[in-house]
């Protein structure tokens, strides 16, 4: 049996869960009467092999017949159960526009439980990304490099640990862009891009860097997994 859970959203990242495992009915009623003078009406028409329900809507201080569902089911001994058949019809309709009659949100638990999975998974990534990013713009500064400098022609010096610090927040908000490293005699270019969930050095001017990046990433491949795609190097943090 499909289960339901009711919440409501505080910001993009957080929902305050109201009630989970619910039926669709338990669910539905939960929503109905959240307004205490609102109520389902009943009519019923008989024929001789099914039962039509008409659920009608209403408010204690309004006119009747705010939201009409109907719901047929095959006609039994046992009105009770044909009713509840039915309810079953109709909470499946009614959660479908339930968003219209309370201030909270209605989803399946498998849906909610996906959600949190994923976000579970983005925050993990996030953490790793940021991990990463430290530790190779450590290893810069003990390979020599001295100075980054991005492609606004802004320069962040690399030798002391608060001036890398600065670099590495100025990457995590750029998420994307290109940079050259100087070393004594040296300068090499590479582009990254920092989607939330890889870290992705492409198009390197040097196998130096290359091979400094895949000593930093390597103990992070029991999270993630290695991709290729047009002679970039990706390196994915979400968990399989």
């Amino acid at each position: 049996m499909t289960t339901y859970t009711l919440y409501r959203t505080i910001n993009d990242d957080t929902n305050n869960i109201i009630a989970r495992g619910l039926s669709a009915v338990d669910a539905m009623y939960f929503i109905v009467e959240h307004d205490p003078k609102r109520y389902f009406h009943f009519i019923v028409e008989n024929y001789e092999t099914i039962r039509r329900f008409d659920f009608r809507l209403s408010r204690e201080d309004g006119p009747h017949g705010e939201i009409l569902f109907p719901a047929t089911v095959p006609c039994t001994d046992d009105f009770e159960a044909d009713k509840g058949a039915a309810l079953e019809v109709l909470a499946v309709q009614f959660l479908r526009v339930a968003h219209n009659y309370w201030d909270g949100r209605c989803d399946t638990d498998e849906v909610i439980d996906e959600n949190l999975r994923y976000k579970a998974d983005r925050e993990d990534a996030h953490r790793m990304e940021r991990e990463i990013a430290v530790k190779f713009v450590d290893a810069l500064a003990l390979d020599g490099y001295t100075m980054a400098r991005d492609m606004l022609c802004n320069d962040f010096p690399l030798a002391h640990p608060n001036e890398r610090a600065e670099f590495i927040e100025h990457a995590l908000e750029a998420m994307i862009g290109g940079v050259t490293v100087y070393r004594p005699g040296a300068a090499h270019r590479f582009e990254f891009h920092l989607g939330g969930d890889s870290w992705d050095l492409i198009r390197s001017s040097s196998g130096r860097l290359e091979t400094l990046t895949a000593a930093i990433i390597e103990p992070y491949r029991a999270k993630g997994h290695p991709a290729k795609t047009s002679g970039t190097e990706i390196f994915d943090l979400k968990s399989r």
